[in-house]
């Protein structure tokens, strides 16, 4: 995958990945034709949280297969 992001997207994104460091050290990146997800599991696997970012987010984005 490759994306581009604005300014404003990239402080949004930048606060997101502070936010899913704060649940667990695993971080995941899927990359999808609808977006990027990413998810996060904590140490002792009881908390798991994913956050879709849509194509829209992007400025531009390219999936590879």
């Amino acid at each position: 995958m490759k994306a581009f992001l604005g300014i404003g997207s990239l402080k949004v994104f930048a606060k997101v990945l502070r936010f899913l460091a704060r649940i667990g050290n695993e971080l995941y990146f899927e990359a999808t034709k609808e977006g990027l997800i990413l998810r996060v599991v904590n140490n002792s696997k009881t908390c798991f949280t994913s956050i879709t970012f849509g194509g829209h987010f992007f400025l531009s984005c390219l999936l590879y297969t």
